[in-house]
């Protein structure tokens, strides 16, 4: 049981150290499977005869990795990837793109707030405007963190869009129903960085984690910019993956 882990109390390297190296190991050898159960501190305290400190200290390096996750009153598991390549080509609400996805979602609101647009991202999108409405949001899956977004969004285009409540309402829909506008068409750009205070407060990752970055500049129709999105999401439990056609 549990033949994954070496441990060799003769060696210098600490026995937290071999155990989360163990786990790592046979993670990314395809040993442990996403979703499989890893044994408890308790087990591994049994089996290994090592301390309670030890065990944790293991796991609670092993979370900062981002590659398990511990759900409560249920255990510890190898941490699934979500897949997001099946939905790049399409433009989708969170909603929409979950159930893509089958999986249950819920929203917080972080902090919705009009700015001046010398003071926001790409503030070359939106020459023609004086204000805009940056909302951020974080969204779960599962049950689980999945994401923070950031939208970027025309106060003089849209004028009113401040007035709606986005930890219940999705922007697309609002737009569809009240501003008849329909996203057409987006560029899209993935890239890396380390997580901030902030984000590493709301993903729940260590300060400086790796973040792969969805950045969406989204246009309507007749060309008009919509909306610039970013989605942050942890290194560790994202991927896209898609087929390509020659």
């Amino acid at each position: 049981m549990f033949d994954y882990i070496n441990i060799d109390k003769k060696k210098k390297i600490p026995l937290y150290e071999q155990i989360k190296n163990s786990i790592i190991a046979a993670i990314d050898n395809g040993i442990l499977k996403e979703g499989d159960k890893l044994p408890t501190e308790h087990e591994l305290c049994d089996t290994f005869h090592v301390s309670r400190i030890v065990a944790k200290q293991a796991y609670t390096e092993l979370l900062t990795t981002g590659k398990i996750e511990r759900k409560r009153s249920k255990g510890t598991f190898v941490r699934k990837v979500d897949n997001r390549g099946i939905c790049m080509y399409n433009l989708l609400s969170f909603g929409e793109e979950m159930k893509m996805l089958k999986k249950e979602y819920s929203t917080q609101l972080i902090s919705s707030s009009i700015v001046d647009t010398k003071d926001v991202n790409d503030k070359e999108y939106f020459k023609d405007s004086k204000q805009c409405l940056v909302v951020k949001r974080l969204r779960f899956a599962d049950n689980e963190i999945f994401n923070v977004t950031m939208n970027i969004i025309s106060i003089d285009q849209f004028n009113g869009i401040d007035q709606y409540d986005f930890a219940e309402e999705s922007l697309y829909k609002i737009l569809e129903k009240d501003y008849s506008t329909i996203p057409h068409k987006a560029h899209r750009c993935i890239s890396a960085q380390n997580a901030d205070k902030e984000l590493a407060h709301y993903l729940e990752v260590g300060l400086n984690a790796p973040l792969i970055v969805l950045k969406s500049v989204v246009y309507d129709e007749n060309n008009q910019l919509i909306e610039v999105s970013y989605e942050y999401m942890s290194g560790n439990s994202h991927r896209f993956e898609y087929d390509v056609s020659l």
